[in-house]
């Protein structure tokens, strides 16, 4: 195997190590209706505070993704300069809306800090699944953003502010 293969491979688990979101290429086409969009855009301004803090990369009608812009080196056997991972993406499919935070994956005791409204709503190891919007859960989903990105600030992953 020639050397750019290897290091395309390589490139490719890291990908997929890194985004939450990795998987959507795969998904079909979903076609959402206007209420969709309107909880889209609410759940998208949830995050537009922290837009000029971190890459937006993904910005389409059904699909939003921000990421920091900090670098890191990875610890594999072959380690390499990268730039960025995900803190959170939005993503409409044909029954609910995801909320993906990626902070919630690499630091589990995040979990235990969601609200009795977000409980419910958190599946699989860092995404709420969204069918309904209020007032409530805009709110604490602007709490769990804050000490996620106070998380991500902890750690080092985001040298800025």
């Amino acid at each position: 195997m020639c050397y750019l293969c290897y290091a395309r491979i390589i490139q490719l688990r890291v990908a997929r190590k890194t985004s939450t979101t990795y998987h959507l290429t795969r998904k079909k086409k979903i076609y959402p209706t206007p209420s969709d969009l309107q909880r889209f855009e609410q759940l998208v301004n949830v995050l537009k505070p922290y837009e000029d803090r971190l890459k937006v990369r993904v910005n389409s009608k059904d699909h939003y993704e921000v990421w920091t812009n900090d670098g890191y080196r990875t610890t594999s056997m072959h380690p390499a300069n990268l730039t960025g991972i995900q803190f959170a993406a939005v993503k409409i499919y044909s029954d609910h809306i995801t909320f993906y935070l990626q902070p919630l994956y690499i630091h589990p005791l995040l979990k235990e800090q969601l609200s009795e409204n977000l409980k419910p709503l958190f599946k699989g190891l860092s995404c709420l699944h969204i069918r309904d919007i209020n007032d409530e859960i805009i709110t604490d989903l602007k709490d769990i953003i804050k000490k996620c990105w106070d998380s991500y600030r902890q750690v080092g992953i985001i040298r800025r502010d």
